[in-house]
């Protein structure tokens, strides 16, 4: 077995063919061919007297066995090595003196051509000793695997407990696999990092892959490569939709067993914090939408004073926006569900609007998104305008209003928030111009 003990973690947490030769207790176990092939790994021993139960051996079985008959059966010596490597086995160890004088010549010269490792077991060895020696290892392995998944998923879930956020996570994923981690959005932009000063130049800009079209496509943990650096990406998600996905920048080491544990609890976290934060803004959402309800009613008793308590600044304007698109379904490939593609679409105008310091507000009607804006600078129509355009362009690059047309309606800067009716009228009147965004 292969350790390398940093802390409380072990690195390679796999029983390899060249570690059982170690094994004191087994003897003078002798490799005779497939020597390249000594670091595949066992997860299990599989006995077989007779060869002729191939079908029932699993990937990752060290296949045990005297070779009865095999001497004799040509056609079994020619075929056996390549039907073991095509089931992904670990290696053949075989114990000459009962059936067998020797290994014969055609299965070694076979092992050699495809790595595949052939071991020439004592022949006063017991199996079961054998199996004992090896399941036992194993088992202790998959049990410190199984503590160590638990202490992980407690360790992140105390992060949940005391209200922390994304960055926490990532902190605490980074120093356990002892790489760089960035959280990020649909849209590739970053939420939370946990990174070393001198390595933060290292990170690419992931959000410029989004707007060249390129997609990460991964629906598990799965290492691809940016700008010829390797990366892992693991997919944030609800079982719906990918929310975002988990960045690891790769170093000089290979992941290993334990850092996929602590990566796959991180980022069901991730994706646990991300409905927490959903779940919120939709109550606020909810709320907010009954407020411009309320406006767009032409009432106008108390709508100050639920502005302010929704977080509008009464002292400042405000402009309404009304967009039309064409269809919510279909317009991307998976063609997603419109509650889904909605949500999509506000993180879109999310990303956009507060990246400005705007408050914004938002409701959909019927092919129409409307937006209530308050800028946190001196009004400026063309700067609004703009924004929208490039508000717009990210819809587009992500394919969330691929092949339609989206026309924009807006209104003029006002300040009541009791005027809200009027400035709706202005937005539709200007929107029937036909403004394409």
């Amino acid at each position: 077995m292969t350790d390398f003990i940093k802390g409380d973690r072990i690195d390679t947490m796999v029983i390899k063919v060249g570690d059982i030769l170690a094994f004191e207790q087994l003897g003078d176990i002798q490799v005779v061919a497939g020597a390249s092939g000594l670091d595949r790994t066992i997860n299990w021993v599989t006995i077989l007297e007779v060869l002729d139960e191939l079908d029932l051996l699993e990937k990752g079985d060290l296949l045990v066995t005297t070779g009865y008959g095999l001497d004799q059966d040509l056609e079994l010596q020619e075929q056996l090595i390549s039907i073991l490597v095509k089931k992904g086995l670990a290696g053949l160890a075989v114990q000459p003196g009962f059936y067998l004088h020797e290994i014969p010549p055609l299965i070694i010269q076979k092992a050699n051509e495809l790595h595949f490792p052939v071991l020439k077991l004592p022949a006063d060895l017991a199996f079961n000793k054998l199996t004992q020696s090896i399941l036992h290892q194993i088992i202790s392995l998959q049990n410190h695997l199984l503590k160590y998944s638990e202490d992980i998923y407690h360790r992140f879930i105390n992060i949940v407990l005391k209200n922390q956020g994304l960055q926490e996570i990532a902190e605490t994923l980074a120093q356990l696999i002892h790489r760089p981690v960035r959280f990020i959005n649909i849209f590739y932009e970053p939420l939370g990092t946990a990174c070393p000063p001198q390595q933060e130049a290292k990170w690419p800009d992931l959000s410029a892959l989004a707007k060249a079209g390129i997609k990460f496509e991964a629906k598990k943990i799965e290492a691809v490569m940016i700008e010829e650096q390797k990366f892992w990406v693991m997919p944030i998600s609800t079982g719906l939709e990918s929310l975002g996905y988990t960045c690891i920048m790769s170093n000089e080491r290979e992941l290993g067993e334990m850092d996929i544990i602590a990566i796959g609890h991180a980022t069901a976290l991730a994706a646990l914090v991300f409905a927490k934060e959903q779940a919120i803004k939709d109550v606020e959402n909810k709320q907010k939408e009954e407020f411009l309800e309320l406006g767009l009613s032409g009432a106008t008793m108390g709508l100050a004073k639920k502005a302010t308590a929704l977080g509008y600044d009464t002292k400042k304007g405000y402009y309404l926006m009304l967009f039309q698109y064409e269809k919510e379904e279909g317009i991307r490939a998976d063609k997603p569900p419109a509650f889904l593609w909605r949500w999509q679409i506000l993180n879109v105008v999310e990303s956009t609007f507060t990246k400005e310091n705007f408050y914004f507000m938002h409701k959909f009607l019927d092919h129409q998104l409307l937006l209530f804006i308050q800028p946190n600078t001196p009004p400026d129509i063309e700067m609004m305008k703009a924004l929208c355009r490039k508000m717009v362009k990210k819809l587009d690059e992500t394919g969330l209003i691929k092949n339609q047309k989206v026309y924009l309606g807006i209104s003029n800067y006002h300040l009541p928030v009791q005027e809200l009716k009027s400035a709706f009228t202005e937005a539709r009147l200007s929107l029937s111009r036909r403004t394409t965004a």
